[in-house]
């Protein structure tokens, strides 16, 4: 195929991901406001709640800025490739790429609650238990910094050479590699918060416990569950995704940057009711 079909194409997939980040990114903008009140209303005593909240912030900011930076880059590929300018002069920054990268500490981040939130929780667990989403998340965090450092490497090296080559091979491998160990993470975290809820549900039939805050209780370890599934899902989704060829490319390229804006879902979801357990 010729040279303006690769462009096109590459061009329709961009477009496509960010309409849809562009519905992801608008509803959590006006759910934002309404998350942070939820969170103020019910005060941020303790070291939990403020931890979480400031996580909120954070998570949202990061997705405000990788949205930004997808449809500025857009703009410059369009101008680059579809002008009468010199593509050599007018094309992206070579640096955008990695900032891109360095904006996606937003799963690091959202993973990193749910494993800690697991922790809190299940504090009783066993600590062997308890460490296996930890260990997932170390691999998860060591795979995000190798894909940061392949990224200043392609920076420094000249593209023909074989060393570009190989960085750029190391950066799809642990590109898969961050979203395989980020469902990893996630199926651990979710499953040992299940089994602490099955085993708290099944207290209360026991004892015959009828308590408004063991209800409660009971009802937000419910919902993190739920969050945590179809969390779990998207992911799945996501990472199933990056092996389904295209023309050019993978269904990943169109997904994956939408599965960062969903990584914020993580924050706003659990965070305002996770804070109703002490």
């Amino acid at each position: 195929m010729s040279l303006f079909n690769f462009h096109s194409s590459t061009l329709l997939y961009r477009v496509i991901s960010i309409i849809c980040q562009t519905l992801v990114y608008g509803i959590y903008s006006c759910l934002f406001p309404i998350s942070v009140y939820v969170m103020l209303y019910v005060k941020l005593y303790n070291r939990s709640r403020m931890v979480l909240f400031v996580t909120m912030v954070i998570t949202f900011a990061l997705s405000t800025i990788y949205w930004v930076l997808s449809v500025v880059v857009t703009f410059l590929v369009i101008r680059a490739w579809f002008s009468e300018l010199d593509p050599a002069t007018h094309s992206a920054p070579t640096w955008l790429p990695m900032l891109s990268a360095i904006l996606l500490v937003n799963l690091i981040v959202t993973d990193g609650v749910v494993v800690w939130r697991a922790w809190v929780i299940c504090s009783d667990v066993n600590k062997a238990i308890l460490m296996t989403p930890v260990l997932a998340y170390f691999l998860l965090c060591f795979s995000y910094v190798t894909v940061v450092a392949a990224r200043v490497g392609l920076l420094i090296t000249p593209e023909g050479a074989q060393s570009h080559q190989d960085l750029a091979r190391i950066i799809d491998v642990a590109q898969v590699g961050n979203l395989a160990l980020s469902l990893l993470t996630n199926v651990l975290a979710t499953s040992i918060i299940a089994v602490k809820s099955w085993m708290y549900r099944k207290s209360l039939i026991s004892y015959n416990v009828r308590g408004q805050t063991s209800t409660l209780a009971s009802k937000v370890m419910g919902l993190l569950v739920e969050s945590g599934m179809l969390y779990i899902l998207i992911g799945a989704t996501v990472l199933a995704s990056c092996v389904i060829r295209l023309p050019f490319g993978t269904l990943g390229d169109i997904i994956t940057p939408v599965g960062v804006q969903l990584a914020v879902r993580a924050a706003f979801l659990r965070s305002p009711t996770a804070v109703l357990i002490p």
